[in-house]
């Protein structure tokens, strides 16, 4: 009987924070993630990378960003494969754009196979979204996306010290 009644207990104590959850207002979340919709949609062009010294490599890029949970969380999906006579998948991400309200703050969260998962507090403007990040080797990278006219422009940086940037990633998708 006690152990019925532990058990229950536990039950419980799972059950009532599940509960004040449910009963949350979603329209900061809602409003927060709205100021990333202007990425919404099915995009799809070409980039490049380069990582070290030698060439660039080029890709063709799938996006696709998805509103999801009524609007308080945003979805996105790349898929690059490398251009040439071995079209091979050589990225695969997923991210999540949600709002932290203990924090009352916008996260930017992203997953690949292998890697270690980044969550960010990105700056959304005006058809802009920007977020960076310190990786374990050291320095700094940053992301830009620059939404005009129909076009997605993306550019990846890397700085050692803060101050000088290399380009090491872009790409251009319209929007279909």
């Amino acid at each position: 009987m006690r152990r019925i009644i532990h058990i229950l207990t536990g039950i419980s104590v799972i059950a009532v924070p599940l509960l004040a959850q449910a009963t949350a207002d979603p329209k900061p979340a809602i409003e927060a993630v709205r100021q990333a919709g202007f990425l919404e949609g099915r995009w799809s062009g070409e980039g490049w990378i380069q990582m070290g010294p030698g060439p660039k490599d080029e890709f063709t890029q799938i996006e696709t960003v998805q509103s999801k949970l009524d609007g308080a969380v945003m979805l996105i999906e790349g898929i690059g494969h490398a251009k040439g006579e071995n079209p091979r998948k050589i990225h695969h991400a997923l991210a999540l754009i949600s709002f932290d309200p203990v924090a009352n703050k916008l996260l930017f969260s992203s997953f690949m196979a292998g890697r270690l998962r980044l969550e960010v507090a990105p700056e959304v403007a005006q058809n802009s979204f920007k977020w960076r990040y310190a990786p374990p080797g050291g320095g700094q990278i940053r992301y830009s996306i620059r939404v005009e006219n129909g076009t997605w422009h993306e550019v990846g940086e890397y700085s050692r010290d803060g101050r000088s940037w290399h380009r090491f990633f872009e790409m251009r998708l319209k929007r279909h």
